[in-house]
């Protein structure tokens, strides 16, 4: 339930306006022996290109998967029994400064 939305939104907002082939990638790699890391990489347009294309499409319509996404890691971060989830969204950009796709990293902890 918390990356299905981080999944969704590279979809739907990076990689079906994008000119060309999309890649979209998933990692998980295990951080010690409390924590384990998802990384979700796509090669879409970028959070900066989508949200301007939204504004010259004159679209008022807002995303709701971040606000979901931040709920769920309240609710899951009330719990004293485990360690705390957290991520970290970075705009990707080539070596020329052009959009190059968004990274997303997820900490759990085991």
């Amino acid at each position: 339930m918390l990356l299905q939305p981080f999944i969704e939104n590279a979809i739907k907002h990076g990689l079906l306006k994008r000119k060309g082939i999309g890649v979209l990638k998933m990692h998980v790699r295990k951080l010690g022996d409390d924590q384990f890391r998802v990384i979700i990489e796509d090669n879409g347009i970028g959070i900066k290109k989508s949200v301007d294309l939204k504004r010259k499409e004159g679209s008022s319509k807002t995303s709701g998967g971040l606000d979901i996404i931040s709920a769920r890691v309240r609710l899951c971060n009330e719990r004293e029994d485990q360690g705390k989830l957290s991520y970290t969204i970075t705009d990707l950009s080539d070596t020329a400064g052009n959009p190059a796709g968004t990274r997303v990293e997820v900490t759990f902890p085991l």
